[in-house]
């Protein structure tokens, strides 16, 4: 993990648009971020939110790098995993705190019971996001619990200096099962109205039930035809979507070529909030499986 390497937090807006003395920009998100950077000083405690309730040790800031002239990539050009650009960031300079915080290349996952709201919320709405004394001492007090830590993000023989690697995503553990289907099925009968917002063309088909079609080796969350005629299998997983997630699809696609009118012509897709770099690279080996990401947003406006 390039931070911990590098003593930094970094908050990722690029030169030269989004500049630190404004103008140029308008959007809110850097707007936002700009103002708190502003108030950081020497001295101040850090904590890294990462993806899905995933946070780092305390840090405390001994520099700051905020002038533009002083804009750093914290990945070098082509290193950045997923990506060929780097994500350039503001770095803050930090000290890692050692005593009780998880060990280098480790982090802690927040449990579902002392997650915001419930488990509904995220940790953080902005990208810089002041805390209050509470919450602060809370996070720390899942930092220094050891069964919350996990091991991260490092694959060795990675290009880089020696002992250095690149990132992969590692899923946190599941949420509440109760909470987790209760999801499943509200964006199961979402989709079902809605099938063009995973493919256009996607239609139900009259002869077939739409939803749980059940068949020998389990239940299809939705069974469809594509604009072409042809099958298409989804799988839905409201969560993180595992290796177990892609041999249960190709299990029912194998099934539907193998017992339906017109199956040799049968397409896969994997709705999901997110992935391993694993099972990125398995569905590459399978021409006609796809995965696709969903994200939840609301909002309410004045009228």
């Amino acid at each position: 993990m390039h931070w911990y390497r590098e003593g930094c937090v970094a908050v990722g807006w690029s030169p030269p648009t989004w500049s630190f003395d404004g103008g140029g920009e308008n959007t809110p998100g850097w707007t936002f971020a700009r103002n708190r950077l502003k108030e950081f000083r020497v001295g101040d405690k850090v904590i890294p939110f990462l993806l899905q309730y995933r946070i780092g040790p305390v840090g405390t800031v001994r520099e700051m790098k905020v002038a533009d002239s002083d804009w750093n990539p914290t990945v070098e050009k082509g290193n950045y995993s997923g990506s060929d650009e780097p994500e350039l960031g503001r770095r803050i300079l930090v000290t890692w705190e050692k005593d009780g915080m998880p060990a280098d290349g480790m982090i802690a996952t927040v449990p579902p019971a002392q997650r915001p709201g419930g488990g509904r919320a995220p940790l953080a709405f902005h990208a810089i996001e002041r805390l209050a004394e509470e919450q602060f001492q809370k996070l720390c007090s899942v930092l220094k619990a050891q069964e919350n830590w996990s091991t991260v993000m490092t694959a060795p023989g990675a290009s880089g200096a020696e002992g250095e690697g690149t990132e992969t995503e590692v899923p946190p553990p599941p949420p509440p099962p109760a909470a987790l289907s209760l999801l499943e099925r509200d964006l199961q009968k979402f989709l079902a109205r809605n099938l063009e917002v995973i493919e256009k063309g996607l239609r139900p088909d009259p002869a077939y039930q739409l939803e749980e079609y059940t068949i020998d080796v389990g239940r299809i969350d939705l069974l469809c035809r594509d604009s072409g005629g042809g099958w298409v299998v989804i799988e839905l997983k409201a969560d993180w979507a595992g290796d177990d997630a892609v041999g249960q699809i190709l299990g029912y696609m194998s099934w539907v070529k193998e017992h339906f009118p017109d199956g040799a012509n049968v397409e896969g897709i994997i709705v999901c909030k997110n992935t391993t770099g694993r099972v990125k690279a398995a569905i590459k080996w399978v021409p006609n499986l796809s995965i696709k990401r969903f994200a939840l947003n609301f909002s309410i406006d004045n009228l």
